[in-house]
């Protein structure tokens, strides 16, 4: 079974389904790595300051924002944390569309599975899934003998005033 990519929940009206999302294709690529010629050993990058050459751990490592080529804004995780991110791991449907209405082009680069993640989530899920098309039934003609009853007459009389 392939590996999940992605955790989260896809959520319509008041339902929400929890799901993973997998790749829905295999790389058969064969991948090497870099080894020294003379005794075999495996290269290794290390991560080191453009600045002053130091070689970093990871906890000497941050993230920053690149406004230009030579502007960064560093980040912290503070700053991260309070970022609201409500659908950060849920993808609400608001509307079903016919697939054929949809560019290709803006699928994006690869394909994938959304599975309902564990068995609680099956039947929610199914709720997602295209209703089969049901072949139109055969009319059916029925005749009703109906009995015609004759209009009755009104039997209310009116007083003359005197």
């Amino acid at each position: 079974m392939p590996r999940a990519m992605w955790n989260g929940a896809i959520s319509f009206g008041l339902v929400t389904v929890p799901i993973t999302l997998e790749p829905a294709t295999e790389s058969h690529d064969v991948h090497f790595r870099q080894v020294h010629v003379e005794d075999g050993g495996r290269v290794r990058y290390q991560k080191r300051c453009e600045i002053d050459g130091q070689v970093l751990t990871e906890d000497e490592i941050g993230k920053a924002y690149e406004v230009t080529k030579d502007e960064l804004i560093p980040i912290t995780g503070d700053d991260l944390s309070g970022m609201p991110l409500p659908t950060a791991r849920a993808v609400e449907v608001v509307a079903f569309i016919d697939a054929g209405s949809v560019d290709p082009v803006s699928f994006g680069a690869g394909d994938y599975y959304a599975r309902p993640k564990g068995e609680v989530a099956n039947k929610p899920y199914t709720l997602l899934m295209p209703k089969p098309k049901k072949k139109p039934a055969a009319k059916k003609t029925t005749t009703a003998k109906t009995k015609k009853t004759p209009a009755k007459k009104s039997t209310s009389r009116r007083r003359k005033s005197a």
